[in-house]
Formats: structure tokens, C-alpha cells, sequence
């Protein structure tokens, strides 16, 4: 495959990753560094205190306070069908990221060496 195709792909995979990547680090920073201030139920195993973000009504009108670590863990490792083909793609396509980037690297490393 030419070089210029790789770095086509490469980039294409990439801009459509950003996204998700981002959510992965900013929820998985989050569990740790709450962790230390035992902010995340997951980390502390459900002794820990959550911070609460707001309060609302489920469907028979009880109050239902939602905390911001059950967000953050739902966005890292929950969803659920959806959470896990998500995780899916971002892995798949993390993977693709790494094979067209060593691509590029032996290509240009090859380059390099006939000089």
C-alpha cells in the first residue's frame, strides 16, 4: 500500500476516533484520581461517597438523585449492548491506528535508510 493512502487512512481513523478516545481517558482519569478521594463507588467498592449532580423523577414520580460518578462509570464501562459495541469499535479502531502508524514508521524508516 502506498504511503499516501496509509496516511489518508491513518488520519480518517483518527478524526473519527478523537471523540471517543477523549471520553475513554477523561471517565477512566476521573474513576482514578476520585478513587483517591473515594469519590467513585466502583473504586472504593461501594463504600466510597459520590458527588450529586441534580435530582429527578422517575416514572412514579419518586425522586431520584443522580450522582456524577454513575454518569462518569455508565460513559467508561456501562451502555450496556450499545457500551460494549462501542468499546468494540474504539478498540478496533485504536487498532488501526497503531498498524497504519507502524506502516508509515517502516515505510519512511525504510526511506530514510536508502540515503
Amino acid at each position: 500500500m502506498q504511503e499516501k493512502r496509509l496516511r489518508e487512512i491513518h488520519r480518517t481513523l483518527a478524526i473519527w476516533l478523537v471523540i471517543l478516545i477523549i471520553l475513554q481517558v477523561v471517565s477512566g482519569l476521573t474513576i482514578t484520581v476520585g478513587s483517591f478521594f473515594d469519590f467513585h463507588e466502583h473504586a472504593v467498592q461501594g463504600h466510597g461517597e459520590s458527588i450529586e449532580t441534580s435530582n429527578h423523577d422517575n416514572h412514579d414520580g419518586n425522586v431520584k438523585q443522580v450522582k456524577v460518578s454513575d454518569i462518569i462509570s455508565t460513559i467508561h464501562h456501562g451502555g450496556g449492548f450499545i457500551g460494549k459495541l462501542y468499546r468494540v469499535f474504539l478498540s478496533l479502531g485504536m487498532l488501526g491506528i497503531i498498524t497504519t502508524g507502524i506502516m508509515i514508521f517502516a515505510k519512511i524508516r525504510a526511506r530514510t535508510k536508502k540515503t
